[in-house]
């Protein structure tokens, strides 16, 4: 009875208590708005435009290569130009394999710089649990109902670019 009344009250009117043991954090935001986790993503973006550049600069190679050996095809016997033609082929998928390797090496970047940027977070969030007499966490999209104070993701963000600005921070 005492849920039911309490889910039918209005949000807004509900009081943040004294203390509250859980609250709420939503990590996607703590990587992406506090400084530390920026700069992981500008470092990440400029490694993905290099590799979008060094592709666009292979591709545009290879078109020149497949037009040289087209404009050849007219001098060269079929032997010569099929001999030549899977050469280019082979040339061709050894170097789809090189990018592709290239993207999951990003791709593995990316999560360890990711984990590596929780790694750093974890002492300054514990630190702020303890001094709201927090027990768990919880991710917003777990939360079905509840108030904006809940969330302490605003506070993490603060605290965690604070923490990262000292000397001898991250």
């Amino acid at each position: 009875l005492v849920l039911a009344l309490a889910l039918m009250a209005p949000v807004h009117t509900i009081a943040q208590p004294a203390q509250v043991p859980i609250r709420i954090l939503d990590e996607d935001r703590l990587f992406r708005e506090s400084r530390l986790g920026q700069s992981i993503l500008e470092g990440l973006r400029a490694a993905e435009e290099a590799l979008e550049r060094e592709n666009a600069e292979i591709f545009e190679r290879l078109a020149a290569e497949e037009s040289a050996l087209t404009a050849l095809r007219p001098s060269l016997s079929p032997e010569a130009f099929r001999s030549r033609a899977d050469e280019f082929d082979r040339h061709v998928e050894e170097i789809r394999a090189e990018r592709a390797e290239r993207a999951r090496q990003l791709a593995r970047q990316s999560e360890a710089e990711t984990q590596a940027f929780f790694q750093d977070a974890l002492p300054v969030l514990v630190e702020l649990l303890g001094e709201l007499g927090v027990v768990a966490l919880f991710k917003p999209d777990v939360l079905i109902l509840g108030t904006d104070w809940l969330d302490i993701t605003d506070v993490a963000i603060r605290r965690l670019d604070a923490e990262t600005a000292r000397p001898g921070g991250n």
